[in-house]
């Protein structure tokens, strides 16, 4: 699941709704930068308690587009 200093979504170990293909750079405190390239989606975290809850939330809603 770590590959090349980011987080693979393989197998949606990460995020549920976002795709396999989904990349993540995770830093201290809830920094987070995720890229879903399938669904053409970039979320930016800071301080972020639920990053997960976030990029689910983000992901359900592009998908339901």
């Amino acid at each position: 699941q770590y590959g090349y200093m980011w987080w693979l979504n393989t197998g949606h170990a990460f995020h549920k709704n976002a795709s396999e293909d989904t990349f993540v750079a995770v830093g201290a405190g809830g920094n987070c930068v995720v890229i879903d390239p399938e669904k053409d989606l970039v979320v930016v975290t800071r301080w972020c308690e639920d990053v997960a809850g976030v990029v689910d939330l983000a992901a359900q809603a592009v998908g339901s587009n």
